[in-house]
């Protein structure tokens, strides 16, 4: 019963870790995609941005990367 219960526990932390930091990834992208000058840089970041958010809301994806197609 301990083991798994440590084995649950385990499973939530990571979890949680690789929520914040693929967090912390499309901050630093919206970021630098705020800061963008070129339209081909935009491209890439907004397709980034949606590469990271394909688990976590498919939703958002599609929309960044509807935008990266539309400024390409």
């Amino acid at each position: 019963m301990m083991k798994k219960l440590l084995t649950l526990l385990l499973c939530i932390i990571i979890n949680l870790s690789s929520f914040y930091s693929q967090n912390n990834k499309i901050d630093s992208l919206e970021n630098l995609l705020s800061k963008a000058k070129y339209d081909t840089t935009k491209a890439s970041l907004l397709a980034q941005i949606g590469f990271e958010y394909k688990v976590s809301d498919p939703l958002k994806a599609k929309k960044y990367g509807e935008k990266a197609l539309k400024i390409s």
